[in-house]
């Protein structure tokens, strides 16, 4: 297991920049959908893998907003990808309270 601190905000809708998440390197096969670290060229991103059209597809871009499609890639495709393992656990970082 590693635990490392996001300091991106490509996958909003789960987690966050400042999130702790924790993933496991031993999962580092796209044997079944999950969100996964990804080394992707020479980044690191969280990625959704999804079986789309009986393919296994990389999502590393999600957006809310239609004018920004998601960004996919076909794990088949000869492209720089590295699953790093799958993420397993996120511990939220919550703003501050006010009292």
């Amino acid at each position: 297991m590693i635990a490392m601190t996001i300091s991106f905000d490509n996958r909003e809708k789960y987690i966050n920049h400042g999130d702790l998440i924790m993933y496991d390197k031993s999962q580092n096969e796209a044997y079944e959908e999950g969100i996964y670290v990804v080394r992707f060229t020479s980044d690191f991103v969280i990625a959704q893998i999804k079986q789309i059209d009986n393919k296994i597809k990389l999502i590393y871009k999600e957006s809310p907003n239609p004018d920004h499609p998601s960004y996919t890639h076909s794990l088949e495709d000869p492209l720089e990808v590295e699953i790093q393992g799958k993420v397993v656990w996120v511990g939220k970082k919550f703003p501050p309270l006010s009292f």
